[in-house]
């Protein structure tokens, strides 16, 4: 019998968008051979419906090809795997799983990838070595789950960095998952953090912000287009406010880790266009800096604005927000 405790190892890693490979390492520690064969099971729900298209799960096995087909609509997944092991020995393989809207491309794209796993594992490798040289790690007499925590938030940071996508034609920062969006706060803070262990990623995510966005404010957007934030003014398109998240402030001190002249020349202009925006849009008549909504000040719907507001898009341009002014004058005076 396999003792799947201490007998079995799998690593995981995205091969492109459509397909997860594992590879796998299996001993047979008993005294007769193992057949071992894995399927792949989604789940998929539209709206409150798991059965929406089909009832449950349907599926076939290819027995040339060793491919096992499920769909559940509107997606198709295709995963390869089946062995036998001799006793005392140890099997090595790999596994995929792959999607693609029919089963005629769920096969090309697992037959692509096939080819890819060597060589994407080793880049994977050589790239979490290269971050983990340098990222920081808590030593000494701490708590185990202290010390993985380190290593977890940092991973989080580098799976948030996504590739160019819709009108973004750069690495960004979503900063959620479920509902990607480009925002200068979060994103400011994220690459704060992770440019102790990844500077590079940090300042190129960082100046994107400013090379993708639509306006001088960048304003929170979608990829395709769509602006997250919209005051009820008749539709001002809302973004970051100097205070939040102090994204000058991040940037900063990404730059005095660094020192790299060239990176703060390309956001130069863009912090200049960001404080002229705000002085010329949001400055009352006596000259007070001011956020357009809650939703920019990013203290969403708080109760200090005194108004009803049922969504954070409410106007509180008459709330003279005392951190607001410090954070441009320390904006103003980096420049």
């Amino acid at each position: 019998m396999l003792n799947l405790s201490d007998r079995v190892s799998a690593d995981f890693f995205l091969i492109g968008e459509d397909t997860l490979a594992c590879d796998l390492s299996i001993k047979n520690s008993g005294a007769s051979p193992q057949d071992i064969q894995i399927f792949g099971l989604q789940r998929l729900e539209l709206g409150e419906s798991s059965w929406w298209g089909r009832d449950g799960i349907s599926g076939s096995y290819d027995e040339h090809e060793q491919h096992s087909m499920y769909y559940p609509d509107p997606l198709n997944s295709a995963l390869s795997l089946r062995a036998s092991i001799a006793p005392g020995a140890k099997w090595t393989g790999k596994g995929l799983l792959s999607r693609a809207v029919d089963q005629h491309f769920a096969q090309q794209e697992i037959s692509a990838s096939a080819l890819r796993v060597k060589s994407v594992r080793a880049e994977r490798i050589a790239e979490d070595d290269r971050i983990w040289r340098r990222a920081p790690r808590l030593q000494g007499n701490f708590p185990a789950h202290w010390k993985n925590s380190w290593v977890y938030d940092f991973e989080t940071l580098r799976m948030m960095v996504r590739r160019p996508i819709g009108l973004y034609k750069h690495h960004w920062d979503p900063t959620q998952i479920h509902a990607p969006r480009n925002v200068l706060a979060e994103t400011s803070i994220d690459m704060w953090a992770l440019g102790y262990a990844d500077p590079a990623s940090s300042q190129g995510v960082l100046l994107s912000k400013f090379q993708d966005a639509l306006e001088a404010n960048v304003p929170c957007m979608r990829e395709d287009g769509t602006m997250n934030k919209v005051a009820a003014d008749g539709g001002s398109a809302c973004g970051t406010s100097v205070q939040r998240c102090y994204p000058f402030y991040c940037m900063e001190s990404v730059f005095l880790r660094t020192a790299d002249q060239a990176w703060l020349g390309k956001l130069y202009p863009y912090f200049c266009a960001f404080l002229d925006w705000t002085l010329k849009n949001r400055t009352d008549s006596e000259g007070w800096v001011v956020a357009k909504c809650s939703w920019e000040s990013g203290m969403d719907a708080s109760a200090r604005f005194l108004i009803k507001q049922p969504t954070g898009g409410e106007l509180i341009e008459f709330i003279r927000v005392a951190e607001i002014q410090a954070a441009m004058a320390h904006a103003a005076g980096a420049m």
